[in-house]
């Protein structure tokens, strides 16, 4: 409490955990603490690892799909947590389809297409929707597998917010 007597802020860099039990990879709170600064040059005295130059989900379009009982945080906070790391939410399926099929292979590299489902009986629900695209209709799983959507589950999105850093997209349920 000397500092604050005294006026004087502390660099913040000291006091990070890292490396915690949980915690996959070195200097998280580094990236997320620059990515909030908005500091988008890489400097000399950071780690090639800890530079940040685009917000962590900037390349996702997301549909939250299913019901989030208390075992697990509840919709909107994990529709917070994606907002604010820069995904693209769509707020109903025909929307998330519609984006789907919008999309072309060039765009699907860059741009990554995930459904997140709070537990394996929401994803069978995901899967068994009928859904129309154009003028046709198709089960959600055939439109899974043509588009390249990747199901995820609740923990995907906690694991990348924990560790700032996008972990590998695999079908979380299968």
């Amino acid at each position: 409490f000397k500092s604050l007597d005294n006026h004087v802020i502390q660099d913040e860099a000291s006091f990070e955990v890292n490396k915690n039990c949980k915690a996959q990879c070195d200097g998280a709170p580094a990236r997320a603490r620059l990515a909030a600064a908005a500091i988008v040059e890489p400097t000399e005295a950071l780690a090639p690892s800890l530079r940040v130059t685009t917000p962590l989900f900037a390349s996702v379009t997301v549909l939250i799909f299913g019901q989030y009982p208390q075992s697990v945080p509840p919709r909107s906070d994990i529709q917070f947590l994606l907002q604010r790391g820069g995904a693209t939410v769509c707020g109903t399926l025909a929307a998330f389809v519609h984006v789907a099929a919008q999309s072309t292979k060039a765009s699907r590299k860059e741009k990554n297409l995930v459904a997140v489902c709070s537990a394996k009986e929401y994803v069978d629900e995901l899967y068994d929707s009928v859904v129309v695209v154009g003028s046709t209709e198709k089960s959600m799983r055939d439109v899974c597998a043509a588009c390249h959507i990747c199901v995820v589950s609740t923990a995907w999105v906690l694991d990348s917010v924990g560790n700032y850093k996008m972990q590998p997209l695999e079908d979380s349920f299968d």
